[in-house]
């Protein structure tokens, strides 16, 4: 949601909180603090996972945004009372998001966020002590209890986002829902895996099972770092290779903003158009091999130079893959970058549908970033000579689609 929060929303948002106040006031009366102890544990590990904001799952295909701190709410409903659990959950993330709060997070936004997760922990614990009683302990606590918290994020959230940005609050849920689910691929076996321990070991494994699950989990993290700093150095390597050449400074980080706002026109969602953002940055990266004769040449390129320059999708493609949130998708958008829809492109000769329409968002924005730039060969062209001499690639060079996309951001935008 918006910093700047509409009054209906404001509305929802205390509402909850008045919800989960008057329902932590009656658990009150009904349950007692029964074992400080673990409570506190709990609240602690709680507070770590949060601040740390340790992804549940991170692959080459997508990040699983809910942080670890979800499954120490799980476990909590499973091990302390209801009034216990949804105060360690509320808690917690009150707790571990003070930082941002002083930062760029809006008071709304924070008491939503205390309240939604304490109410999704405390219905959560509700129905999981209800369920113990009909079925199988990790039925309840294993299966049930995931998606309830799930499914209870994703309502919450909906609505907020509904009644924001005016969109449909079933197609908000359904696109929620269906992206935490992956969590709960995460959240079954740990849950599972450490009830069966605790049967056995007693509820000292609890903070074992924690401080175990810490230290993988922050193994994930720092490979996270690891990573981003890698993706940031090749940021640098594209900047400096761009540096020398005086007519192509620039020249990626232009391309990412004009397929940017292509992709936004298209309809990605915000975490793709990001993605397609960054593989638009590194699409040159692969010219980082490639010699700065042939690469400053002022006059035609001789067929042999032209084969070597043609080697750098690939070149990028072959440095892209060895970022594991790369290889299946932006490697390959990078190596397709200069394939053409009749087939006459490089390297593959890939035609149509057979290029990713990522790859295609790419070339576009590459097209007409190369067109209206000064190179040692030619002087720039102006828009209008631009979008001509690309309205006579389109449906051999460049996608029908992408262009009319294209087209509408450069309208919007009175100029890309």
């Amino acid at each position: 949601m918006s910093e700047t929060i509409a009054r209906k929303t404001k509305i929802y948002i205390l509402t909850l909180c008045v919800i989960f106040l008057i329902l932590e006031i009656i658990g009150l009366l009904r349950y007692k603090v029964e074992n400080l102890t673990l409570s506190t544990l709990f609240l602690f590990a709680g507070i770590a996972f949060e601040a740390l904001k340790i992804q549940t799952a991170y692959t080459s295909t997508y990040d699983v945004m809910l942080s670890a701190g979800m499954l120490i709410n799980l476990l909590a409903v499973i091990f302390l009372n209801p009034l216990e659990a949804s105060l360690v959950a509320a808690i917690s993330i009150a707790a571990s998001s003070l930082k941002r709060l002083k930062i760029h997070t809006s008071f709304y936004k924070y008491f939503f966020n205390i309240s939604q997760i304490g109410l999704a922990t405390l219905i959560t614990a509700l129905m999981v002590n209800f369920l113990k009683s009909l079925v199988n302990t990790y039925v309840a606590s294993g299966i049930v209890g995931p998606i309830v918290y799930i499914f209870l994020n994703s309502i919450f959230i909906a609505i907020g986002v509904s009644l924001e940005k005016k969109e449909g609050f079933f197609g908000i849920l359904n696109r929620n829902f269906l992206f935490l689910l992956p969590s709960f691929l995460f959240l079954f076996p740990s849950i599972v895996i450490i009830l069966i321990l605790s049967e056995y070991a007693g509820l000292l494994f609890v903070p074992i099972s924690l401080a175990l699950l810490l230290l993988a989990l922050l193994g994930n993290y720092y490979r996270k770092l690891y990573e981003e700093a890698k993706i940031e150095n090749m940021m640098i390597l594209v900047k400096s290779l761009e540096e020398r050449d005086e007519y192509t400074y620039g020249h990626s980080q232009r391309v990412a903003n004009i397929s940017e706002k292509i992709a936004k026109k298209l309809g990605f969602k915000e975490s793709h158009i990001e993605r397609i953002k960054i593989a638009a940055m590194l699409h040159d990266i692969g010219k980082i091999g490639i010699a700065d004769n042939i690469l400053r040449k002022p006059g035609r390129l001789s067929e042999a130079e032209f084969e070597e320059i043609k080697k750098h999708p690939v070149k990028g493609y072959e440095i892209l893959k060895k970022i594991r949130r790369f290889q299946n998708h932006e490697a390959k958008w990078v190596k397709y970058h200069h394939e053409r829809l009749d087939g006459s492109g490089y390297p593959e000769g890939l035609k149509g549908d057979q290029i990713p329409l990522e790859s295609k968002i790419i070339a576009v924005a590459d097209i007409y970033e190369a067109l209206t730039s000064d190179r040692p060969y030619r002087k720039a062209m102006t828009k209008e000579q631009a979008l001509e001499e690309m309205r006579k690639m389109v449906g051999n060079a460049i996608d029908e689609k992408v262009f009319k996309a294209f087209l509408e951001a450069l309208e919007e935008e009175g100029g890309l």
